[in-house]
């Protein structure tokens, strides 16, 4: 019984409720307001693209649910082809990813290990200090 007041104004009609408020209402159509709402709508949608782009860039984001499978290396071969290194349960498999097809190309019998990605990384990174001293070198 002590709610009933409470809710009394929202059964009251609308036009009820504008008269009262008098000229305070704006406009939703006015100048300002379609630029407030595109304004927002841009800034809604520029959001979404930011997020969207860094969940394609994290791959930690894309990993299984119980982390029995993962990708350890691909590499494009064509506009929409890929060739993944996928880890199932310590066995590495190769497939091959196409537009609405992964076909099995070998199933690695010895594992590749994860530390030659990262001596390939190393030497990257050794060959381009090698590179910019040369450059600075040069001046």
């Amino acid at each position: 019984m002590r709610r009933l007041p409470l809710a009394l104004p929202a059964l009251l009609p609308a036009p009820a409720l504008a008269e009262e408020a008098g000229s305070t209402l704006m406009e939703p159509l006015a100048g300002g307001r379609i630029l407030e709402i595109l304004l927002g709508l841009f800034a809604v949608l520029v959001f979404i693209g930011v997020v969207a782009w860094l969940v394609r860039r994290m791959p930690g984001l894309t990993r299984s649910a119980d982390g029995s499978l993962r990708v350890v290396a691909g590499i494009p071969v064509g506009q929409r082809e890929r060739i993944l290194l996928v880890e199932v349960g310590g066995e590495q498999i190769v497939v091959g990813v196409a537009p609405g097809r992964v076909e099995l190309l070998h199933h690695l019998a010895e594992p590749v290990s994860s530390t030659t990605k990262g001596d390939e990384g190393s030497d990257f990174a050794h060959r381009l200090q090698e590179r910019l001293q040369r450059l600075r070198s040069r001046k």
